[in-house]
């Protein structure tokens, strides 16, 4: 590794690069320690001692025989990989430089996370995401359904490059673009157990709308959805809407609500626990058409989509956002803009928003519900008269940390 080399990090034009200047950082000669190594976000940046300095390799960034270090390149998240490559024109020379030992995965259907989970994981991990949320959310259900992992409960360490189509969990992180990832995988001070959750569907009638496979219950970490924002999730993933990235969200909303018949029958109530475990209902939200339904754990879903404000990352709660239909369509959708407004749509008379406490419980009234999970859709056969629940549960039950909360 060279003493005589600088990393300047640098965003223009909306793509990263990255140029070689005078020595940035130094090697100690008797401790071998970095004595200073900077990321910086522009070329004439000055070279101080600020928090983007790298005094050390972080401790969830050192390859041993108690931790892999891993880095897996979604290559087909986001906008692909055709005009940038992160890891081979950033990670790859900087991991290389600093020598930083790791394991390169790239990506080649939608089953390589899944399998890589189940059989390359056998000992305390850090995993660095190419990707968006459905990366970690793949991850920890396939940690849910395997007995060993479970068993062994392996401390995961995730760090995220948001590349993939939705990154509301590094957004929701402060981590809104590839500089802020790399200065949060340097930093060894913060790191916390990533909260998640969970949702229960009717046994035997909730199938996986991708491949047909049977799903009686999943974990989350960002979002339960019915009506609208399910609608839209399901229209976007036409093939003829899918190549088009995040566009493709704003053509399937289009689509959607320019039906005037959309019809999303059903109620949202909470149990309370009484004595001798007696369940009382307490109503939130009234059987009718409620046209949008989502139960969310993070504040942002876009850079500056603000959907649920009181929300915090490293927070084990969940909130409330429901609208039930209008008199006009305009309405309900200059709603839905309000959250680019710091939020502002939850103090409209129309939006309920609110903490659910430990649970709450969708009753659906009308056939053919499709519920999105964290990107996924669940398709319920026979619904009308069904319930699915959503849950805080145990945070024991996973050893998952994210790198930046």
């Amino acid at each position: 590794m060279s003493d005589q080399l600088k990393y300047d990090i640098f965003s223009t034009d909306g793509k990263l690069g990255i140029h070689n200047y005078q020595a940035l950082y130094q090697l100690d000669p008797i401790t071998g320690e970095f004595k200073n190594y900077q990321l910086l976000s522009n070329i004439n940046d000055k070279i101080d001692d600020d928090k983007s300095s790298i005094t050390k390799i972080p401790k969830h960034l050192i390859q041993s025989k108690f931790q892999d270090i891993f880095i897996i390149d979604s290559i087909y998240s986001g906008i692909g990989r055709d005009n940038r490559d992160f890891y081979k024109d950033i990670l790859k020379p900087i991991f290389k430089d600093l020598n930083i030992n790791h394991n390169y995965i790239k990506t080649e259907n939608d089953q390589s996370i899944i399998n890589f989970i189940k059989d390359q994981i056998v000992k305390n991990s850090t995993i660095i995401l190419l990707s968006g949320d459905s990366s970690i959310f793949e991850i920890v259900n396939t940690i849910a359904n395997n007995n060993y992992l479970k068993e062994k409960n392996f401390v995961i360490n995730l760090g995220i490059i948001p590349l993939g189509t939705g990154n509301s969990i590094a957004y929701s992180s402060g981590i809104l673009n590839e500089f802020d990832a790399l200065k949060t995988l340097f930093n060894d001070s913060k790191i916390s157990k990533l909260p998640i959750y969970k949702v229960s569907f009717p046994i035997g009638k909730s199938f996986d709308i991708n491949n047909n496979v049977q799903i009686n219950s999943l974990y989350f970490l960002v979002v339960v959805s019915w009506g609208v924002h399910a609608g839209l999730v399901h229209e976007s993933e036409k093939p003829e809407l899918k190549k088009l990235g995040v566009e493709r969200f704003k053509l399937a909303f289009n689509n959607l609500i320019s039906n005037p018949n959309l019809q999303y029958q059903g109620e949202l109530y909470i149990e309370e626990e009484e004595e001798e475990n007696n369940n009382n209902k307490t109503i939130l939200v009234p059987n009718g058409n409620n046209l949008y339904t989502t139960i969310l754990s993070v504040p942002l879903v876009e850079k500056t989509y603000k959907l649920s404000p009181h929300s915090n990352i490293k927070t084990n709660q969940l909130h409330l956002i429901n609208i039930p239909e209008l008199e006009t369509r305009d309405e309900f959708v200059k709603i839905i803009f309000l959250p680019y407004q710091d939020g502002a749509h939850i103090n409209n008379k129309h939006v309920l928003y609110k903490d659910i406490g430990n649970s709450i419980v969708l009753k659906i009234q009308q056939d053919n519900a499709k519920i999105c999970v964290d990107g996924k859709i669940i398709s319920i056969e026979d619904s009308k008269g069904e319930e699915v629940k959503v849950e805080l549960i145990d945070q024991d039950q996973f050893n998952i940390n994210l790198i930046g909360i």
